[in-house]
């Protein structure tokens, strides 16, 4: 059975750095469906996200998708900026939203997670600045097979949730990123994570079955 680590990327935001190493097509698209779900991604986006990965899961099931080009497609998803852009619409549906914090400070925070995702998909905010919220918000528990998992807290404190506003601040206006609301097209980039997978690597020998 093929390595599925084509939704890496997404699995990564609940499971942290560990590849799914085995599982079926009908998997990937499972477990992709749950975690959007999860993340409360709201219906169209998540509909746009999910025609890419079942056109993903269609190829695997044809034998169309080597092992490798899985490997690579998971280590692009997981490298890039989609893992931390869909740890910052948790952290604003999760932690903003329901905070005590007056409307006005909200409506501010939800422009500085919107800066701090625009640079970070852009690349003039280092992945590194991500990784420091990301450590804010997630904890490490044992899965059900025994073996170390990381989550999204189901709740932080004012002052956590205070600091990572601060650290996206900090950084956007570091970067000069423009006060503009930004959101991350989901869809495309796990498209463009599959398709450069595809490209880089051999493709699956004629006939071979995942």
């Amino acid at each position: 059975v093929a390595v599925l680590a084509a939704i890496v990327g997404i699995y990564a935001v609940k499971h942290g750095p560990q590849l799914i190493r085995s599982g079926t097509a009908k998997a990937v698209v499972l477990v992709a469906e749950a975690m959007l779900d999860e993340l409360k991604i709201p219906a169209d986006e998540k509909q746009a996200a999910m025609v890419p990965i079942r056109e993903l899961g269609q190829k695997i099931r044809e034998g169309k998708v080597s092992t490798e080009q899985a490997q690579k497609i998971g280590t692009l998803l997981g490298d890039g900026p989609l893992p931390t852009c869909l740890t910052l619409r948790a952290f604003e549906l999760t932690y903003l939203a329901p905070s005590s914090l007056p409307a006005e400070e909200k409506k501010d925070g939800s422009l500085v997670i919107s800066r701090f995702m625009q640079g970070l998909v852009s690349g003039r905010i280092e992945k590194a600045r991500g990784e420091e919220v990301r450590a804010i918000v997630v904890e490490k528990k044992t899965g059900p097979d025994g073996k170390e998992v990381t989550e999204l807290k189901k709740t932080i404190s004012g002052d956590d949730l205070k600091r990572c506003l601060a650290i996206m601040k900090e950084s956007a206006d570091k970067a000069n990123i423009e006060a503009k609301e930004f959101k991350i097209d989901l869809a495309a980039e796990i498209r463009r994570a599959i398709e450069q997978g595809l490209a880089q690597t051999p493709a699956a020998p004629e006939g071979e079955k995942k």
